[in-house]
């Protein structure tokens, strides 16, 4: 017998659904209600974290010192970190997120960067997120740089600033070279003159607890026009991969005052 629609909330607290990993859908190995989705022991032992043996300046696993693009090519941004290596669940988890909407994976991949943000830096800074162009915006509904550094912003009290837009639509740069990606990016990015911060104090607590901010002036409301001026910007993405969308953003940044642009994603 088919239950009536309205009784289904009433049946799904007393016997609730033991909760799935979002990624490989098998359950969880204890029942937990209302609690936020997170990935299964195997999921979770898939993520290759990038901890030692980085290039200094790009973070690529693996190098030390500086590895061979940096040191042919100097970069715009002064440093770029990230939590893990792009692939296996994490690499289908951005993809998830990205193509297929699961917006479930939003505080997981958050989590992430805002332990890639303790481990490296910790510092007071405006996080500002890679922008998307408006017609991209509009397909695919939110922007998943956006998402994370909100996330980031919450956990940390660390002010957003919509310091960017994206100003040509461009196309997918997957299996572009290094040199194509920068020609492709080519005044891609400009400052956003319709410049607004949306970040929060309610998390200062947290944010001094556990990275040793001193939450004087986060969170505050800047002044329109006044942007990053003398600021030191946290550039969020998803993914680093040569870096070209990080330079493209860092030189605007720069351009409008920032005093120093790191790189801050979830995968590299």
């Amino acid at each position: 017998m088919k239950l009536p629609a309205l009784l289904h909330p009433v049946i799904n607290t007393i016997f609730p659904t033991r909760p799935t990993c979002p990624l490989c859908h098998n359950p969880h190995s204890a029942w937990t209600i209302g609690s936020v989705p997170r990935l299964c022991a195997q999921c979770t032992r898939d993520v290759t974290q990038l901890t030692v043996s980085l290039c200094h300046v790009c973070g690529r696993s693996g190098q030390g010192a500086l590895c061979s693009d940096c040191q042919r090519v100097a970069h715009v941004f002064f440093q770029a970190r990230a939590y893990a290596a792009y692939e296996g669940s994490v690499e289908l988890a951005i993809k998830a997120l990205k193509y297929q909407g699961d917006r479930r994976l939003v505080p997981i991949l958050g989590d992430f960067l805002v332990e890639a943000f303790v481990r490296f830096y910790g510092d007071d800074m405006a996080v500002v997120p890679v922008p998307m162009h408006p017609i991209k915006l509009k397909r695919r509904g939110f922007n998943q740089s956006e998402e994370l550094a909100r996330h980031l912003s919450r956990r940390t009290g660390l002010r957003v600033v919509m310091a960017l837009k994206r100003v040509s639509e461009g196309s997918s740069q997957t299996g572009y070279s290094r040199d194509e990606r920068l020609a492709s990016l080519s005044d891609a990015f400009d400052f956003n003159d319709e410049l607004f911060s949306v970040g929060q104090r309610s998390h200062e607590g947290y944010h001094a607890r556990r990275i040793g901010g001193r939450g004087t002036d986060r969170g505050r409301k800047r002044p329109r026009g006044e942007g990053i001026l003398g600021e030191q910007v946290l550039l969020i993405d998803d993914v680093l991969t040569t870096g070209g969308t990080a330079d493209a953003c860092a030189q605007i940044l720069f351009e409008h005052g920032a005093v120093s642009v790191n790189v801050l994603t979830v995968a590299r």
